[in-house]
């Protein structure tokens, strides 16, 4: 009887922390597993509660990635590449992934990296050419941008200015 006891208390604590965890922020299913072992929960109580949020729609994966993608393109300017690899991160591969980052085409990545080239520069107005020229390529690389599309991006707006 104590046991019985014990594995609904600890449902219900699992199932409690998982539904504050969500409160505070979404989040994919594999960070709240992973969230909730952490927490020293057992694996077989942690996969019935995130299957169970997952039946009633309290974890989607899809809408995650789909959200993610749309405001890490649109608001920090990162390009597919870098969005994949946060994705990985937070345990989206495949074809979930796939799909969400199928949303932002080449038009929409090429569009984006002329804006944070336009925006370094425009920051950097005082400097050397040779340096501002460096540093936009540098933000772009680092956003995530393939060299190639960094290096017309910048120039494309160097011509701009």
């Amino acid at each position: 009887m104590v046991k019985t006891r014990e594995v609904i208390d600890t449902q219900d604590n699992c199932r409690e922390t998982a539904l504050r965890s969500l409160d505070r922020s979404a989040q994919s299913r594999a960070m709240l597993e992973a969230k909730l072992l952490q927490r020293g929960f057992s694996l077989e109580t942690v996969t019935a509660i995130t299957e169970r949020f997952a039946e009633v729609g309290l974890l989607n994966d899809a809408e995650y990635a789909a959200a993610l993608v749309r405001t890490r393109h649109q608001e920090r300017g990162l390009a597919r590449r870098a969005i994949a690899t946060e994705l990985a991160r937070k345990g989206i591969t495949g074809e979930t992934a796939s799909r969400a980052l199928f949303s932002i085409d080449d038009d929409a990545e090429r569009d984006m990296a002329l804006v944070v080239a336009q925006q370094t520069l425009s920051s950097t107005e005082g400097l050397d050419s040779t340096v501002r020229y460096r540093r936009a390529l540098a933000k772009l690389a680092r956003r995530g941008y393939s060299s190639e599309l960094a290096y017309h991006a910048v120039q494309q707006a160097l011509e701009d200015c």
